[in-house]
């Protein structure tokens, strides 16, 4: 199962999603909010064991590193 998300420009989760294949070329730029990102987090623990609700809630993009950090004020 792939996992991956996207983005808002200051690294605010925007979505997660689960699938068996990564969204295509045209459902990322869809999805994508303005100045955001995309990122292909299959493979990464924990993530790939993580509820995507707990991803969504509990993280957010380390901007310059284009890697997930756990945000500050999560439970």
């Amino acid at each position: 199962m792939l996992t991956y998300a996207f983005f808002k420009a200051d690294g605010e989760v925007f979505l997660v999603g689960r699938g068996e294949e990564l969204p295509n070329e045209i459902d990322i730029e869809m999805n994508t909010p303005e100045g955001g990102f995309f990122l292909n987090i299959t493979g990464q623990k924990p993530f790939d064991d993580m509820d995507i609700l707990d991803i969504h809630n509990g993280y957010q993009l380390d901007v310059k590193k284009k890697k997930l950090i756990k945000r500050k004020d999560a439970v």
